[in-house]
């Protein structure tokens, strides 16, 4: 059990050790550079115990007192959340020190976000999963609301914490509801007789609960506020890691419903019959109808953004539809495999970890991310840029990133189900999506220079130098290892 846990108590530890450190750099300039190279030891050794993990659960799932459960498909999630947290480590040390940030509090903040994230991908009880969200929401609040005397900052913030708050209420309820119907807070443990009713209600307000935590339509109305009101680096953070706590815990509880009792390992798959109006039946209809407005009205929000941290949220609600998809059911008989969802998620992970260490570098003072603002800053910083490239690249769908491949397999698995209708509307969507991306890609290398002043290029950190260049080729990696996460 002590080798399960491991990584995520080194990950407190990391926590506890930065927070605690920051008082004793007396100027923002130490702060900024001595921080994150202590976050990123305390990482790098929860890594090395995470590998130590995988061996224990690389035969079957283990699962602590019916609170955490452990399969190998999340150990590989655990280190996506390890890259991106690597990543906005770097961003934080560009970004802020840029603007002489006096406080060091971020890195802490990060860390500890991170470490309820863990504790989502791993939860299968209801009760340990809304701890586990609040461990992660709550430094997200403080993060997004970094920039105190920034009234767009606070404004963000304030919408934010009080829509999460109503929402992480919502969940609640439907944990004490599941509760009283099932004499469980398992994720996935069946009902009494004769509160089957009582059982799914509960279900849906947990569900809903999620929801609201990736960003899905039509609980997304937070994202553009919250994003473009976090510094930038906070920005690719919290859409990476949010979305994967988020998802696995909609995924357990999702092959619960299916299964009728609490899963412990999401890697399985499963034969299913789906009986025409069956509440199973209802409940695959809700999922890919949330998946197509999110499809929909996140890709064509996107469109016209000229703010790229706005890009982002829209993309990031777009982004959720496609995993949602991975959660389709089949019509009348056949399988359920999440691994392509999982595996889309990872993708995106690595993905936005290699944009937001790039844009932290190449965006304006105070983070000005428009348009106009980026014009031609990759041709500064082109490391920077080369990142991001790849990084866009990758969540537009494009070869020969893993951000294809994971459509690839979203849009394969919908073809076996024979949801062809699905697979061809995800399909024209991506095209869609790949013109923003590509907007800002073509933004970022653009010559014109009646759209924003020369510059000089900043200064790189060792540290971001290191986070550009394993990130954007850990894009191509996964593409090249696919059978580690579908096949395993």
């Amino acid at each position: 059990m002590i080798v399960l846990l491991a990584p995520i108590i080194l990950v407190v530890l990391t926590g506890c050790a930065l927070l605690a450190s920051e008082p004793f750099f007396r100027t923002s300039e130490d702060k900024h550079r001595v921080l994150p190279w202590l976050g990123l030891i305390g990482i790098l050794l929860a890594g090395a115990t995470l590998c130590m993990s995988a061996g224990a659960c690389s035969t079957e799932a283990v699962d602590i007192y019916g609170l955490f459960a452990f399969d190998h498909i999340r150990i590989w999630l655990d280190a996506a959340v390890f890259v991106t947290l690597i990543a906005a480590y770097a961003g934080m040390q560009s970004s802020l020190s840029r603007d002489c940030f006096a406080g060091g509090e971020s890195y802490a903040l990060a860390t500890f976000s991170a470490v309820g994230v863990l504790l989502m991908i791993h939860a299968v009880d209801g009760l340990a999963l809304f701890i586990a969200i609040e461990c992660a929401s709550l430094p997200i609040y403080a993060l997004v609301g970094l920039r105190r005397k920034d009234a767009r900052s606070n404004e963000g913030l304030f919408k934010y914490f009080i829509m999460g708050a109503v929402f992480s209420a919502i969940y609640l309820y439907g944990v004490a509801l599941a509760y009283g119907a099932s004499g469980s807070t398992g994720l996935g443990d069946p009902a009494v007789t004769g509160q089957q009713d009582l059982l799914a209600f509960g279900r849906i307000l947990m569900i809903i609960g999620l929801l609201f935590k990736v960003g899905a339509v039509p609980f997304h109305f937070w994202a553009p506020d919250a994003y473009s009101a976090a510094p930038i680096s906070v920005t690719g953070f919290m859409a990476a890691v949010m979305k994967i706590g988020g998802f696995v815990a909609l995924g357990t509880i999702w092959m619960g419903l299916v299964q009728g009792h609490t899963t412990v390992d999401i890697s399985a798959i499963r034969t299913v019959v789906i009986q025409e109006s069956s509440q199973l039946d209802r409940w695959s209809f809700l999922l890919v109808s949330i998946a197509m407005l999110s499809l929909l009205i996140g890709n064509f929000s996107a469109l016209g953004q000229q703010s790229f941290r706005r890009m982002l949220a829209f993309s990031s609600v777009a982004h959720a539809g496609y995993v949602l998809l991975g959660f389709a059911l089949p019509q009348g008989s056949g399988t359920l495999d999440l691994t392509g969802a999982w595996y889309y998620l990872i993708a995106y992970a690595v993905a936005t970890a290699a944009v937001l260490a790039g844009m932290s570098q190449l965006s304006g003072a105070n983070d000005a991310d428009n348009k106009a603002d980026i014009q031609g800053s990759a041709r500064r910083s082109p490391l920077a840029g080369l990142a991001v490239t790849v990084g866009l690249i990758s969540l537009a769908g494009l070869p020969p990133t893993a951000g294809f491949l994971g459509k690839y397999l979203i849009f394969a698995d919908l073809v076996d189900q024979g949801r062809y209708t699905l697979a061809l509307a995800g399909m024209v969507l991506a095209v869609v999506g790949a013109v923003y991306y590509l907007g800002f890609v073509a933004s970022i290398w653009n010559r014109d220079e009646s759209l924003a002043a020369p510059s000089q290029a900043r200064k790189q950190s060792l540290l971001t130098t290191i986070v550009l260049v394993v990130t954007a080729l850990a894009v191509f990696a996964l593409l090249a290892l696919p059978q580690v996460f579908v096949v395993a």
